[in-house]
């Protein structure tokens, strides 16, 4: 009976399986998580190595210089372009009207001008004249009251020596002053006389001085009517005003040439013209961008990249840069900004990377092509 229960018990323990213990299970659960997140976090990190951006380059922007129309094209969207080469015309038709009155205008008011002058200097020397006439008639009277008063003040003095001195009168003679009388009484009538004589020749004497003044100050009176009696003409004919106006007027066509000659728009830079914004005959105000001169030597790539992902680049730091075509080159990232340049509705930002050529070897591929961007490994 033994025997017979034997293979039963057999038979249960190859028909079982032993349970596995639990670290071991708990081991496999970990190390399959950090494989599915390693795979997940190397997915994102190859996924992150490629940027998309464009392809761009310095730019010379081209405006309408004045308000006018497109008359001509010189050149075609693509075409090299040397510094100071003309690349459009606009129409100056109504600046050269503009021009034309302005002329005309000029033109009267000199004619006018002259007119004014003519009949101003006419009267200038006729004033002259006149203002020269009272001049020399006043010097004549200065000179005779001069006289007077010499006259006044000779007998003012001879008076007074005879009331002061018997000797009296003397007279001249070969040996010098010979007394006429030498001694002699004066009676009171003559001293009365004499005295009489002496304050009429005094009141003379200052009148005369009197007049004299006046006179030189009616001289100085002429001379200063004089010295600005031309000026005074002049301004009361308006010719200064006169004068004003015909500079206003040719300051006015001087700007109205230098527009004109502004017709014919020239390159600022040596350069590919990129696409004009405006064609023959379509209408253009001051400042309105015309074209812009693409300069190929200064292409660059723009990238937008993630805030959290700039700790991957540097400057100077050499990328792998892609163009169409499977073209791929090496760029330099020349720029980075200190700053978001976009926050999404997400609430990523993003900042815009610049990377330059490191040779000349890029691609003449249109400006505005994309480009992906990646690291070198």
């Amino acid at each position: 009976m033994d025997s017979l229960d034997m293979p039963q018990i057999a038979d249960d323990t190859t028909c079982e399986a032993l349970p596995a213990p639990r670290p071991v299970m708990i081991a496999v659960c970990l190390c399959s998580l950090v494989f599915s997140l390693g795979m997940t976090n190397w997915l994102d990190a190859s996924a992150d190595q490629v940027w998309r951006g464009r392809l761009e380059t310095a730019t010379e922007v081209v405006v309408a210089p004045l308000d006018s129309t497109i008359l001509s094209l010189e050149l075609q969207a693509g075409d090299e372009v040397e510094v100071h080469q003309a690349m459009l015309t606009l129409d100056t038709s109504s600046l050269d009207r503009q021009i034309n009155e302005q002329l005309e205008t000029i033109q009267q008011l000199e004619l006018e001008l002259q007119q004014i002058e003519a009949k101003s200097n006419v009267e200038i020397s006729w004033r002259l004249k006149e203002i020269d006439g009272d001049i020399h008639s006043n010097k004549l009277k200065s000179a005779d009251l001069l006289k007077e008063k010499y006259l006044a003040d000779f007998s003012n003095v001879a008076w007074s020596n005879v009331l002061r001195d018997r000797s009296g009168i003397q007279t001249a003679a070969a040996s010098g002053l010979q007394p006429l009388v030498h001694s002699f009484d004066v009676p009171n009538e003559v001293r009365i006389q004499a005295m009489l004589q002496q304050e009429a020749a005094h009141n003379a004497s200052e009148v005369y001085s009197a007049q004299v003044e006046l006179l030189e100050q009616r001289l100085a009176e002429l001379k200063s009517i004089r010295s600005d009696l031309s000026d005074q003409i002049r301004n009361a004919h308006g010719i200064p005003l006169l004068k004003h106006r015909i500079e206003q007027a040719q300051a006015e066509a001087d700007r109205l040439q230098e527009r004109r000659e502004q017709s014919e728009i020239l390159s600022p830079a040596y350069g590919t013209v990129g696409l004009f914004r405006s064609q023959v005959g379509q209408t253009v105000t001051a400042g309105q961008p015309l074209v812009e001169i693409l300069d190929r030597a200064q292409q660059y790539v723009t990238i937008s990249v993630r805030s959290r992902d700039l700790p991957l680049f540097e400057m100077d730091q050499e990328v792998a840069v892609r163009f169409p075509g499977e073209v791929n080159r090496r760029g330099i990232v020349s720029a980075i900004p200190p700053q978001v340049s976009e926050i999404r509705d997400d609430g990523e930002s993003f900042s815009e990377l610049r990377i330059t050529p490191t040779d000349k070897s890029w691609p003449p591929l249109p400006f505005g092509s994309n480009v992906e961007v990646s690291l070198l490994h």
